[in-house]
């Protein structure tokens, strides 16, 4: 599915090794939530939680 979205902010944090960023965003169609990216300068895992 394609959603068109709007981010509200990003939070950056660094690791030891590489960081993790929490991208919080809402569709045109009112759906809220967050989407949690980590990066390990190898690969990169992805995360969602529901508000």
């Amino acid at each position: 599915m394609v959603y068109d979205f709007e981010i509200l902010s990003i939070q950056y944090d660094s690791l030891h090794y590489g960081l993790i960023a929490d991208i919080e965003f809402v569709t045109k169609s009112g759906y809220h939530n967050h989407l949690v990216m980590e990066y390990d300068g190898k690969e990169e895992s992805l995360s969602s939680t529901d508000d």
